[in-house]
């Protein structure tokens, strides 16, 4: 669970390089340290203007920088103060585009970014739950039905990162957090601190192995493929329930048994275990080369899956065209529906896909939908399922839409 770091009491060690309960920055009040590592800390702070509680980090890279007289934050030297500025750039960026996908799914929300102190600051919502980590810790993997919940937001909001030209770098399980209804949070961006590690040897790269691509560790070109193998290495824990193999060593011997071959092809469906063996594919010209291509890729495997649950019974040749339709829908499966709906429609969700599914007189769409399910599955595409609803007219798609 995450928690908080209480201040410290008397006689406790209490730590010099981070700002003291009490002190402000702008209009926001330091209450305790959420954190903190060779990069920055991160605080809980009070917005003393509109009274909620904030994270803020703090751009305090500690082998370029200290902090004097417990406020001001200097370079070390006057030969690293160039790097120093540099990477204070890199994370006013940072936050700058953060800030500008306050609309985006499943990213962490930024609500403003300012200089002050010889430093810089990034303020975030505050959140709470678990990690991914702690999650799969406990649980050793998660069904079907748990990822698409995580799966599909977490899709939409990188794909809007990387629209911005912006990489995340670091996605691994720890930077996932989960509230108490299981919704992600794509957390920790780090884009800046990767940058800084690549232009001065003052500060050393951190990859966490397994989630890490093989281009992070050389001078090979970063992209959103990059994002997709960590992505992919989340993807291949939840439904192995067994960590990624390091990323550089598979290229000189791949040790890694494929999702496909240990993964639950019956729960989480063939095509959609080959599309996470596809992201971890070691080169990175071998993986999908955006967030749309492996979205698709993702999305044909549960439509398989779900396809496979749907039971259709061929009505007699000789039926009247308004006879009753006998298509039959597994009660998981409109259960699974039903909740990925109620995240976009809320409660109107159940009744929507309640009225799709129950017994009805065909009307000429609703003979389609039977005659598009009589089909062979290789020529059925996902989405491709208009059925009435009585008062309300949609779309029950077999898989979330892109």
């Amino acid at each position: 669970m995450s928690s908080t770091t209480e201040p410290p009491k008397d006689g406790a060690e209490v730590d010099f390089a981070s700002l003291k309960v009490g002190q402000t920055i702008g209009r926001y009040e330091i209450l305790s340290i959420l954190g903190q590592g060779g990069f920055g800390i991160t605080y809980r702070a009070r917005d003393i203007q509109l009274g909620r509680d904030v994270a803020i980090k703090e751009y305090l890279p500690s082998a370029l920088a200290v902090r004097q007289d417990g406020v001001t934050v200097l370079p070390r030297s006057t030969k690293l103060a160039e790097d120093f500025s540099w990477g204070r750039q890199r994370f006013v960026d940072e936050g700058r585009t953060l800030a500008s996908l306050h609309r985006a799914p499943a990213i962490v929300h930024v609500f403003d970014f300012l200089e002050a102190n010889g430093t810089a600051y990034i303020v975030m919502e505050l959140l709470s739950g678990e990690t991914m980590e702690d999650r799969l810790r406990r649980e050793g993997k998660l069904d079907a039905e748990a990822i698409e919940r995580i799966l599909w937001p977490l899709l939409d909001g990188l794909e809007q990162v990387h629209s911005t030209g912006f990489l995340h770098r670091d996605i691994k399980p720890a930077n996932i957090l989960l509230d108490a209804e299981g919704k992600p949070t794509l957390i920790d961006f780090g884009a800046s601190r990767a940058a800084m590690a690549g232009r001065t040897t003052a500060m050393t790269a951190i990859f966490t192995p397994g989630y890490a691509a093989s281009e992070q560790m050389t001078s090979a070109r970063q992209g959103p493929w990059t994002d997709i193998y960590s992505f992919g290495g989340v993807l291949y824990w939840l439904v192995t329930g067994k960590k990624p193999v390091e990323a550089v060593g598979r290229i000189r011997e791949d040790t890694q048994p494929a999702a496909a071959d240990i993964g639950d092809a019956k729960m989480y469906g063939a095509e959609f275990l080959k599309a996470i063996d596809w992201a971890l594919k070691p080169n990175e010209q071998d993986r999908p080369q955006t967030v749309s291509a492996f979205r698709s890729a993702l999305a044909r495997g549960r439509s398989a899956d779900a396809l496979s649950m749907v039971s259709v019974i061929a009505a007699p040749q000789a039926a009247p065209v308004n006879a009753v339709s006998n298509v039959v829908f597994d009660p998981a499966w409109l259960k699974r529906v039903e909740q990925y709906r109620a995240d976009h429609l809320g409660p109107i969700a159940a009744v929507l896909v309640r009225n799709t599914s129950r017994p009805y007189l065909p009307s000429s769409s609703e003979r389609k939908a039977v005659g598009i399910l009589r089909r062979p599955f290789s020529s059925i595409r996902a989405g491709e399922l208009p059925l009435n609803t009585g008062h309300y007219s949609t779309k029950l798609h077999i898989c979330p839409p892109r």
